[in-house]
């Protein structure tokens, strides 16, 4: 009998601890919380050896990159954040007709640093009813956009032309986000954001059908959220 009477006053208690954890989420995501994050992935190169155009493309070229940041919330949508990558970049010759093609044309080191802007475009339709700023549940899945500038530095070594020197500029970066909240604490997300650099060089060659080398991550991670003290209305 006194294990029948248990049983509901569980239930009652387990959906205590259910609300009271999503109104914790809720009022934590609306305040200008921190997240220290980092992503795995990989990393590739548009230049004048291969990914210029559909005939050249080398999926062989994708190689390890990290990266490691810091964002706050500044506002309802608005994070601003802080971000710096290790990569490394290569490719095959995938040029035609050349003595060379098939052989591999550069690799090259790579570090950038970049203050962006991210914007959350809001959850996904089928969990709307957890908006965080909604007064039910929280935020499982949200979708956001990445946006700046940047500065790069590289060490480029050419094996068709047989140089190698190191490389420095700037990066104009865009780029689109999935963010999954695990628990109050912690979030995953997955990230892709292409780099749009001011040399035509990172490969060690000039010749190339674009303007400028450009370059792409695409990377999974998580990320600690410390909650905020001020509320965002």
């Amino acid at each position: 009998m006194k294990s029948l009477l248990l049983v509901p006053i569980l239930i009652c208690l387990n959906i205590g601890v259910y609300a009271q954890s999503h109104r914790s989420l809720n009022l934590i995501e609306r305040t200008n919380y921190f997240l220290i994050g980092g992503n795995i992935g990989v990393a590739y190169l548009s230049g004048g050896y291969a990914n210029q155009t559909p005939q050249q493309v080398d999926l062989s070229a994708a190689r390890p990159a990290i990266t490691g940041y810091l964002q706050t919330k500044i506002s309802k949508r608005w994070h601003v954040r802080a971000q710096g990558s290790l990569m490394m970049l290569t490719s095959k010759d995938k040029r035609a007709n050349q003595e060379t093609t098939g052989q591999k044309a550069f690799e090259t080191i790579l570090f950038d640093f970049a203050p962006l802007f991210v914007y959350d475009l809001g959850v996904n339709k089928k969990y709307k009813r957890r908006s965080p700023y909604s007064r039910k549940k929280g935020s499982l899945i949200s979708w956001y956009l990445v946006g700046g500038t940047g500065l790069f530095a590289a060490n480029v070594k050419n094996y068709i032309g047989g140089t190698s020197g190191n490389r420095y500029g700037g990066t104009l970066n865009g780029g689109l986000g999935l963010r999954y909240t695990i628990s109050e604490n912690w979030i995953f997300n997955a990230e892709a954001l292409g780099r749009l650099s001011t040399t035509t060089t990172l490969d060690g060659t000039r010749s190339q059908k674009l303007p400028v080398d450009l370059y792409l991550t695409t990377q999974i991670g998580v990320a600690y959220r410390i909650p905020g003290m001020r509320i965002m209305r």
